[in-house]
């Protein structure tokens, strides 16, 4: 699974879709059978960023998800989690930023133009 699904996971499980229909339902690119393979690395490892409700029993590929199997973030999934929510903040605050800029630009351009039109009138009238 590539970084932009794993992220994608993750957003969806913190945003409180947990169900196994939810996640396929808007992530339909993910496979089962690597969603079961990150499943059952250990808490411990990076690669752990969820778990699962059900008992899934030893050996890959035998077990298959049920609508309603639900997951969690582990705590490298709530690290990640941080992190996304992190830099969309940032991202928003920066856009934010920019639109702030391009409008203060435009009123300077505004009240320059209305500086040079107020001294041509008063030139013409004087």
């Amino acid at each position: 699974m590539d970084k932009k699904t794993k992220e994608k996971l993750v957003k969806l499980i913190g945003n409180g879709h947990i169900s196994y229909k939810d996640i396929k339902d808007n992530l339909p690119c993910i496979i089962e059978l690597e969603l079961e393979s990150m499943v059952r690395q250990p808490p411990s490892n990076i690669d752990c960023l969820v778990q699962c409700s059900a008992n899934i029993p030893l050996g890959q590929g035998n077990y298959h998800f049920l609508a309603t199997d639900t997951f969690s973030l582990t705590s490298h999934g709530k690290d990640l989690l941080y992190e996304i929510q992190k830099e969309e903040l940032v991202e928003r605050h920066f856009k934010e930023t920019m639109s702030l800029n391009r409008k203060v630009y435009i009123i300077a351009i505004i009240g320059a133009i209305i500086g040079v039109l107020g001294l041509i009138v008063s030139l013409l009238k004087g």
